[in-house]
């Protein structure tokens, strides 16, 4: 691929962007979403593209309300529905030189596209392997069940690690990021969003663009978008089944693209695969033994002792963190468990689904 370093003389010079909202039924948050993107303070040329999947409640009365009013809005059709397509489709119609995408249900700060252009021009003069810039997102709703949420997705009692993109203090390169500025160019070249996917399409192209072609996405902890978690456990649930699901297709498509076929120390999927796993295969113990305990009154006693050890670690864990973050530790336990149930319900169902999905 052709040098990535931009000619822009200076950081006065800023380009052309394209902010990419794929949306379907999104009456509640779109206007909001909206909005929020108008009133961006980057001193360039920027344009709103709606990318609308079919939707059949108030969006697209509300979209085209605000395109009256601003002339940078763009309302366009997505036949596919789904995000990946639909940003597909937005980018295969825009000019801009980079575009960034913010999913329906968030809103921006107002320096959340200057953060992302100004990490992006930066780092491009040191860097020439560049292909985007993530940003960060914190809790819209400002809940205490949303406030959990926040704090179990940082905590290592969920998986997280330092790594985790809301623990980032100074911009640097991550594998992954969430409502990205994009090169356009490369994003062609890269292949685009994979409309394989419902769900993950943003991880496996961040994935597919650090690991597989060895280019750089960056973290800029300073751009940050607000974004609006689940309201209740069911939700959060059924959020964190998708998740488990789809990021066990994710990391199956990003498997294959490998120019080797076999695991290795240097597959880095491997290890990504083994930790999604966990929760998957923590689930399928709990429903075996509870199956064979019907059939074998012993094993009760001990999936009695496994669901009290797994209860035992997380409410002394949900009391301590609740105690640090003066969050309500009851609520914590309760989202500890549909995070970890529900994920692993969602990698269990993927991997004894028919091999044709």
């Amino acid at each position: 691929m052709e040098n990535n370093i931009i000619s822009y003389d200076n950081i006065n010079n800023f380009p052309k962007i394209s902010v990419i909202v794929a949306c379907l039924n999104e009456e509640k948050y779109i206007e909001k979403c909206i909005v929020s993107l108008v009133e961006q303070d980057y001193k360039g040329i920027f344009e709103i593209i709606i990318s609308d999947g079919g939707s059949t409640d108030n969006t697209l009365q509300i979209v085209n309300s605000l395109i009256i009013s601003h002339s940078n809005i763009k309302l366009i059709d997505n036949p596919g529905r789904y995000q990946s397509i639909g940003r597909n489709t937005a980018v295969s119609q825009c000019s801009s030189e980079y575009f960034a995408y913010l999913d329906a249900h968030r809103f921006a700060q107002k320096s959340w596209l200057s953060e992302l252009w100004n990490c992006y021009y930066e780092n491009s003069l040191k860097d020439e392997h560049i292909a985007g810039v993530g940003s960060i997102h914190l809790d819209a709703a400002d809940s205490d069940f949303s406030k959990a949420q926040e704090i179990a997705f940082q905590s290592i009692i969920s998986g997280a690690t330092a790594a985790n993109f809301l623990n980032y203090k100074e911009a640097d390169k991550v594998d992954h990021a969430c409502m990205c500025l994009y090169n356009t160019k490369l994003f062609i070249e890269f292949g685009s969003y994979n409309p394989e996917l419902i769900i993950g399409e943003d991880i496996e192209l961040n994935h597919r663009i650090t690991y597989i072609y060895g280019y750089n996405i960056y973290l800029n902890p300073k751009a940050v978008n607000y974004y609006y978690p689940r309201e209740n456990f069911k939700d959060l649930f059924i959020q964190q089944f998708k998740y488990g699901f789809w990021r066990q297709k994710v990391l199956k498509l990003l498997d294959s693209n490998k120019k080797s076929d076999k695991y290795n120390v240097n597959n880095p999927f491997l290890g990504m695969k083994l930790k999604t796993l966990v929760p998957g295969l923590f689930v399928g113990y709990v429903v075996l033994m509870f199956i064979l305990s019907i059939f074998y009154s012993p094993l009760f006693y001990i999936f009695c002792a496994s669901i009290l050890l797994y209860l035992t670690v997380i409410t002394i864990s949900s009391v301590i963190i609740g105690y640090k973050k003066r969050i309500n530790p009851t609520i914590l336990i309760f989202v500890f468990v549909a995070i970890h149930f529900g994920y692993g319900s969602g990698v269990l169902n993927y991997i004894l689904r028919p091999k044709s999905i």
